[in-house]
C-alpha cells in the first residue's frame, strides 16, 4: 500500500503551482466579496469597511474597557463630522444608516 508522501510525489509540480493559485484566488476573491459596502456618497467608518467583521471589533473593545455603547455611537458623529453615518455590524450585513441630533446629545 503506497502511502500519502509518495502518492503526492508523483503528482506533476505544474498541477500543485496551479492548484495553489487557484486556491489562494478562491480565497482571496470570497474575503474580498464578503467585505461590508457602505451605502454610496454616506459618510461610514473607512478602518470598518477594510475588516471582515466591519465595526464589531472596535464595539467590542469599547464594551471590554467597560465602556457603553451608547457613547460609542454618540462619539461616531464628532469623528465624522455628521450627524448621519453608516454602522455595519457584520460580514455581508446591509448598513444601518444613524441619525443623532447634535442638539439633543
Amino acid at each position: 500500500m503506497p502511502s500519502i508522501i509518495s502518492a503526492i510525489s508523483n503528482i506533476p509540480r505544474s498541477a500543485c503551482i496551479a492548484t495553489l493559485c487557484a486556491l489562494g484566488s478562491l480565497v482571496y476573491f470570497g474575503s474580498r466579496h464578503a467585505l461590508p459596502k457602505p451605502r454610496p456618497a454616506m459618510l461610514y467608518n473607512y478602518d470598518a469597511v477594510s475588516r471582515l467583521m466591519a465595526d464589531v471589533p472596535s464595539l467590542m473593545e469599547v464594551e471590554r474597557k467597560g465602556g457603553r455603547l451608547r457613547l460609542w455611537f454618540a462619539e461616531q458623529p464628532r469623528k465624522q463630522s455628521s450627524s448621519i453615518f453608516q454602522v455595519v455590524l457584520g460580514p455581508r450585513d446591509r448598513p444601518s444608516i444613524v441619525i443623532i441630533d447634535f442638539e439633543r446629545r
